[in-house]
């Protein structure tokens, strides 16, 4: 418990680095915008101000998450990640789209862009998302809340790197059409990562099974454990990103009650070191529930 505690103390810290860095992307972006008379810019100042909700979300969530089990929560407060994991991807979903409407709309109007001023302003942005990258880059793997922050992050410094991009070459060739260009292809790719974080997210909350769990294969090395006969009424679910759960029931042969006591610890052993199960519990049985499935498809 402690190093799963040490751990979110670099991370928390470098979440609320790299939500100050956004607000001051975002108050430079609005203002740059304006200015320049440049959607990129103003579209990437949304979404940095999105961002900086996203990352307030998150450190939130995994403060919760720290929070001891109670009688109220038995499996204590880390699904609240998940919530704030997909509802940052929510978030996103809607900013994609309302980017593809305003660059639309800016394709059917085009307007005069200060290349110059959209230029430096969007370095500026660019060197502070990428420093915020740099900062959860490590985290962003071990959780899937600070995945939904990082993703934004990551969202941000590749709009930033275009309308970068969009900048030069407005200032060089004053072609205003890479503006909304620019906007739509972040759009595409905010889009496409978000989708991946709410199908993450939203099986987590459906308790799902961890994505690669071939349960025929659980199932056939439980029973090739001494004493087992079967294995039925079988569960497992991901309680977090980070936590699986399993439960079910094992037949096993007619043995004392302290007998199990060895073959629950070789079935848990299994089952962590294997499969990445973190917490099981187990029914044994002796010729109970015949003819049961490994999965029980009607209700319990």
């Amino acid at each position: 418990m402690s190093d799963h505690h040490d751990h979110e103390l670099p991370t928390g810290r470098n979440l609320l680095i790299s939500i100050l860095m956004n607000v001051v992307i975002t108050v430079s972006e609005v203002v740059g915008g304006l200015v320049s008379g440049s959607l990129a810019l103003l579209a990437d100042a949304f979404h940095n101000a999105t961002d900086t909700l996203a990352g307030v979300l998150a450190l939130w969530t995994l403060r919760l998450g720290r929070r001891a089990h109670d009688e109220q929560y038995t499996f204590g407060y880390r699904r609240a990640e998940i919530l704030s994991a997909g509802i940052n991807a929510g978030a996103m979903v809607v900013i994609a789209f309302v980017l593809f409407r305003e660059a639309y709309e800016r394709f059917l109007h085009p307007v005069p862009i200060k290349g110059g001023i959209m230029l430096a302003v969007a370095l500026v942005g660019l060197v502070a998302n990428l420093m915020s990258v740099l900062l959860l880059h490590r985290s962003a793997g071990e959780s899937l809340n600070i995945r939904g922050a990082y993703l934004h992050l990551l969202s941000d410094t590749l709009s930033s790197v275009g309308v970068v991009v969009g900048g030069v070459v407005v200032t060089l060739w004053h072609v205003t059409w890479v503006d909304p260009l620019v906007t739509v292809l972040v759009a595409a790719w905010v889009l496409k990562e978000a989708f991946s974080v709410v199908r993450e997210a939203g099986g987590i909350l459906m308790e799902r099974a961890p994505e690669g769990l071939e349960l025929a294969r659980l199932d056939a090395d439980i029973r090739a454990l001494p004493h087992v006969k079967d294995l039925h009424h079988v569960h497992v679910w991901q309680l977090s990103d980070t936590e699986t759960m399993f439960e079910g029931h094992v037949n096993v042969d007619n043995i004392s009650v302290c007998d199990t006591g060895p073959v629950r610890e070789q079935i848990q052993e299994l089952l962590h070191d294997k499969y990445g199960v973190t917490h099981a519990t187990l029914q044994f049985e002796y010729e109970s529930c015949k003819g049961a499935g490994l999965i029980v498809h009607s209700r319990d």
